[in-house]
């Protein structure tokens, strides 16, 4: 077995191959995982910004188990309570990070919608103007989801790293954003499945997309072996 290479380089590896030797991962333990997912959506949602950092830390830690080929337990999902505070910052970095590009867009958005909605005549009709720059918009809005895809790829693997190294919050997400960067187009094509999965669970009367959650979070596990792991 490979051992830890905490230098940030580019990896050769498949994202649909992180698909299915994420599926391959939990198979055995689907349906446990799932329930752990479903209550760890629900802890989280209580105060996102407080939370979401630890359960994502417990997500990680029965990942990692499984792949150990430890006996998975409920209970495993809440361990990543243990590493509290570093939870919290690693989410909060995260957050941050995308604050960072969302804010001004939102912003800009914002008072682009406003204009466009000053140009519409009183008759209600939109002329080729306010058409073409609502187009201009919808492009802006699919680049807009493509980055947080990317962004969501550099911050993922502080998570992991945290849980598997033991390293405090910010050298996690230092390292996380070095070595995401060094696979970026790999990790983004995984984000764009990622994506589409989820289209298809919320198409899927919404409770769909629980049912692909853990495969997605098992797709990142496996990832972060091929990118830290490589032989």
């Amino acid at each position: 077995m490979s051992s830890f290479d905490a230098t940030p380089k580019k990896v050769k590896f498949s994202a649909i191959d992180c698909i299915s030797d994420g599926y391959e991962l939990i198979k055995s333990d689907y349906w446990l995982f799932l329930a752990m997912f479903f209550v760890a959506v629900l802890v989280a949602g209580i105060f996102p910004l407080v939370l979401m950092g630890p359960v994502m830390l417990g997500i990680f830690t029965t990942l990692k188990a499984k792949e150990s080929g430890e006996e998975i337990k409920f209970e495993m999902v809440f361990k990543g309570f243990e590493k509290f505070l570093d939870g919290f910052l690693a989410f909060l970095f995260s957050f941050l990070g995308m604050s960072v590009l969302f804010l001004p867009i939102i912003i800009i958005a914002a008072i682009y919608i406003l204009f466009v909605g000053a140009a519409i005549p009183d008759t209600g009709s939109p002329g080729p103007a306010v058409l073409g720059s609502s187009i201009l918009l919808v492009i802006m809005a699919v680049i807009l989801i493509s980055m947080s895809g990317i962004i969501q790829a550099l911050f993922m693997f502080s998570y992991p790293l945290i849980v598997d190294q033991n390293m405090p919050a910010w050298d996690a997400t230092k390292l996380s954003i070095k070595a995401a960067f060094k696979n970026v187009w790999t990790l983004f094509i995984l984000t764009i499945i990622h994506m589409i999965m989820g289209v298809i669970g919320v198409c899927l009367c919404y409770v769909g997309i629980l049912f692909v959650v853990p495969i997605m979070y098992a797709s990142w596990q496996i990832a972060y072996k091929r990118m830290f792991y490589a032989a």
